[in-house]
């Protein structure tokens, strides 16, 4: 069985560097953390974490590195084993996950929703009458047919046929523009 190495007294240096780049060495690290060398190295190997390596095989802690070391040790210090801790930690950055895909969401539902409201807004309704030649079987015509809430644009309105006029059907469509 693996025992922890003892840490050194809780230090809380504030941030540096930009947070997603491997620039300290394991003995500044360690510094940062608040724990010794061999805690970082054991903790490495327990798969805990995994800082970033020069081309040499150097180990480069970034600022990320060092706040998931504050963390194991906070939950060193409330009595939580390594294997728990690693279970802890994969939730906490599948719940970071989940919340990011959830703003995601929601800010492309606000997207969306503005869209749609541009979208009902632009698209005036209108009435009117529309006045267009239909050529029917039997001769040619004005056929007139009256709409509502037909939105301006090109549409096609259905017309009923005029009596005295034959047709494949009793209604026929035309193409107009309404203003």
């Amino acid at each position: 069985m693996d025992t922890i190495p003892a840490t050194q007294p809780p230090h809380t240096p504030g941030p540096a560097g930009d947070g997603s780049v491997g620039v300290y060495g394991i003995t500044v690290a360690a510094e940062l953390a608040g724990m010794s060398v061999q805690a970082l190295r054991f903790y490495e190997r327990r798969g805990l974490l995994a800082p970033a390596r020069t081309g040499g095989g150097v180990r480069r802690y970034s600022d990320a590195d060092i706040a998931r070391l504050r963390r194991i040790g906070s939950l060193i210090a409330e009595g939580i084993n390594l294997t728990g801790i690693a279970r802890v930690l994969g939730l906490e950055a599948d719940n970071a996950g989940l919340h990011a895909d959830n703003e995601g969401l929601r800010a492309r539902n606000a997207h969306l929703r503005t869209a749609n409201t541009t979208l009902r807004s632009s698209s005036s309704t209108a009435t009117g009458t529309v006045t267009s030649p239909i050529s029917f079987t039997g001769g040619q015509t004005t056929g007139t047919s009256t709409f509502h809430g037909v939105a301006a644009g090109t549409t096609t309105v259905t017309v009923g046929v005029p009596a005295g006029f034959s047709t494949p059907s009793t209604n026929t469509s035309l193409t107009a523009t309404v203003q």
